[in-house]
């Protein structure tokens, strides 16, 4: 099908400058800019024509399928995971929504990635080799997804709290620590 308003306007920002979407960006504010950012830079690689436009959207489509098996696996085995990924993979709202020039594919791949992370950061049976890399990561893939739609703050927002809600569950006593990947904390000794 041919491309519709929201993506002929999307097209059309991703065409501008960098200080151009930055600035539509602030004044209309009706999503973040990351979106036109990337089309920015797409467009002028792979032509503006629908295909070349929409696939940025696709390539996005496309990586979350394996992130939503490796989100699944953490949990619930391979046999969960590669069923949550064939049902992706073969989803008419997900194949349609990974063909637009919007950013909902982007958002979800960022989204995901971020939820993955934090499971694995949180799963107290994860043998992390380099904590500090998961969590930029996971800062790093939170942040686009702010950057992306506004409306992933909700995942962030139900990320905090269940990790608020397994922390009070696990009330940690002093000189113990049941949170995954964080060393014990030191008893400092006691004034006289």
């Amino acid at each position: 099908q041919s491309i519709w308003g929201d993506e002929a306007i999307g097209i059309y920002h991703g065409l501008q400058s960098l200080v151009e979407i930055s600035r539509v960006a602030v004044h209309e504010g009706n999503h973040p800019p990351l979106q036109y950012y990337l089309l920015h830079f797409w467009l002028p690689l792979a032509g503006s024509s629908e295909f070349s436009a929409r696939f940025l959207s696709l390539i996005f489509g496309v990586l979350t399928i394996p992130v939503l098996y490796l989100a699944v696996r953490l949990h619930f085995g391979q046999r969960a995971a590669l069923l949550a990924a064939l049902l992706a993979a073969i989803s008419p709202f997900w194949v349609y929504y990974s063909q637009e020039a919007r950013m909902y594919a982007q958002v979800t791949f960022f989204s995901l990635l971020s939820v993955y992370l934090f499971l694995r950061l949180t799963n107290p049976k994860s043998k992390i080799q380099n904590p500090k890399s998961l969590w930029f990561g996971y800062v790093l893939a939170s942040a686009l997804a702010l950057f992306t739609y506004y409306f992933s703050g909700f995942v962030l927002l139900a990320q905090s709290l269940a990790y608020f809600g397994w922390l009070i569950q696990w009330r940690v006593a002093p000189g113990q620590s049941k949170i995954p990947n964080r060393p014990a904390p030191r008893r400092r000794p006691r004034p006289r």
